[in-house]
Order: structure tokens, then C-alpha cells, then sequence
């Protein structure tokens, strides 16, 4: 019988197979996909290096139980994945479960954008240049329900004082909470990688 398994080493996934023999009959067709589905977990686990994701707060309280996308960053150099992990949080998300998002890359670094929308939830990046920060909020924005966005100013621009790592981060996994921190527990998850 065939086992698939998973080899993770550094964030980097191989996929592999593991032959043992035995006796006709003795394993079901549920205890294999069981298999194959434990394999395709550690995949999954190994592309997010383990990370957990959890709903934002605001600096101003407001109800915990804003809904929100939370969005996990993983370092990438264009080939692979390093190992600096960050969460964005997109409140109000307005895509249903079945849809799969593209998610700009972002360019870390010390310019904060915050966006602050109508009911006083933010969306909050840190990015090397102005530009890339009005770029990932624009990005943002067309995630939001619309009613969210109305009479909502330009994002503030500010200068962080103290100093971010540098890196170009790819979208890897996202989870939706309906009940904002209310429940911890995601309504649904989704890999964002290929």
C-alpha cells in the first residue's frame, strides 16, 4: 500500500510516497483517504510554517464583533518562501466563501497607511514607499462592502519611528470571522497559494 506523506523542511514541502506491505483487506478505502488527507494538512501546515491568524483590534474600541478577513503574509523572494510571517486584517470583507481572492504582494517597510472606514474600522499597512502603501490599501478597498467606503478619506500616511524588516511578502492563506473577535474560531478558511 502506497502512503503519501509530507517532507517539510525550511517552509519548503515535498511530497512524497512510502510503500509497506499489507494483508489484503486490512486497510479501508476511508482509512486511506484519511491518509491522504493527513498528507495534505502537513502540506498546508508546512507552507504556513504553523502560523495562527486572529482578528484584528483597533487602537479605538469599537464592538468586538466586526467582521473581518484576516490575510497571513509569508516572506518571498520570487522563487520561494522565507521564514517572516505578518497578518493583514480586512474588515468588513464582502466575498462570499466560494471565492478566491488575488491579494497583492507588499513591499514592507516603514510607511504606515491607515484607512480608516466609516463605522471606525481600519485597514492598516506597513509599507517601504507611499506609493506601495496608497497601492495595497487601493488593492484592499475593492474587498470591503461598499457601504463601508462612503464619505471615507484618503488614507493618512505616516513615518513609523521604529525600523521593519524590508521584504516582499506573498498572500498564503486567509480566514473570514464573521463575529469579528466574538468567535476565534474562522467561519471558513482558504489557501491563497498555487
Amino acid at each position: 500500500m502506497d502512503i503519501p506523506y509530507v517532507e517539510c523542511k525550511d517552509g519548503e514541502a515535498t511530497q512524497k510516497t512510502m510503500t509497506l506491505e499489507v494483508r489484503v483487506g486490512s486497510v479501508s478505502q476511508s482509512q486511506k483517504d484519511a491518509l491522504a488527507a493527513s498528507a495534505q494538512l502537513a502540506l498546508k501546515g508546512c507552507m504556513s510554517g504553523g502560523a495562527v491568524i486572529f482578528p484584528d483590534w483597533w487602537q479605538t474600541r469599537l464592538n468586538s464583533d466586526r467582521p473581518q478577513l484576516a490575510i497571513l503574509y509569508r516572506e518571498w523572494d520570487g522563487r520561494k518562501f522565507g521564514t517572516y510571517y505578518h497578518t493583514q486584517h480586512i474588515p468588513h470583507y464582502s466575498k462570499p466563501k466560494n471565492y478566491k481572492p488575488k491579494f497583492p504582494d507588499i513591499k514592507k517597510g516603514g510607511i504606515q497607511a491607515t484607512l480608516t472606514l466609516n463605522d471606525n474600522s481600519k485597514i492598516i499597512v506597513n509599507c517601504a514607499t507611499n506609493t506601495e502603501a496608497k497601492r495595497v490599501i487601493n488593492a484592499y478597498k475593492t474587498f470591503v462592502d461598499g457601504k463601508f467606503l462612503k464619505g471615507v478619506k484618503n488614507p493618512k500616511l505616516a513615518e513609523r519611528p521604529d525600523e521593519l524588516k524590508k521584504v516582499t511578502t506573498r498572500a498564503v492563506r486567509a480566514e473570514f470571522y464573521s463575529k469579528g473577535q466574538l468567535d476565534l474560531k474562522p467561519d471558513w478558511s482558504i489557501d491563497l497559494y498555487e
